[in-house]
């Protein structure tokens, strides 16, 4: 059983360095699959949804929801 156990642990530390590499790839060349030495699609897909969701977490807390809350006033005659 603790066989088991430094095997999940092992792996998922080999599968983040793998994700953290292609995310450097990603950020370091505009096409990663090409210029890099080398490119595994699984992790590439797994990097870039994490780097599509991080920037899309960051625009949702830095960028407002909308650009006016309030509609503007109506102009009633007489008022």
């Amino acid at each position: 059983m603790h066989m088991i156990g430094k095997t999940f642990r092992y792996t998922t530390f080999a599968a983040c360095v793998l994700v953290g590499i292609h995310m450097g790839f990603l950020k370091m060349y505009e096409r990663p699959e090409s210029e890099a030495l080398f490119f595994i699609y699984p992790f590439s897909d797994v990097a870039k949804f994490i780097n599509f969701s991080a920037h899309d977490f960051m625009v949702l807390m830095t960028k407002p929801g909308m650009t006016k809350m309030l509609p503007d006033r109506m102009n009633i005659p007489g008022m």
